[in-house]
């Protein structure tokens, strides 16, 4: 990589990317929401059906330190 290439990349790398993800609470919303949560560096809106398995997912998520709404 270029030198100017290379501060692109962290640029991006760097930047905090808002996430809605709907059906959170279950399936492939749930597991959406954990592995962002995992990548960092990311703002997390999750929405769901349950209630209670949303409380899960999001607490899932707020222990990879990911802000998570």
């Amino acid at each position: 990589l270029t030198h100017k290439e290379k501060i692109k990349l962290s640029i991006m790398i760097t930047q905090k990317k808002t996430i809605i993800i709907t059906g959170a609470s279950s399936g492939l919303g749930k597991a959406l929401a954990i592995n962002y949560a995992k990548l960092d560096n990311h703002r997390l809106f999750l929405f769901g059906r349950s209630k209670e398995r949303l409380q899960e997912t999001y607490q899932l998520c707020c222990s990879y330190n990911t802000e998570t709404h």
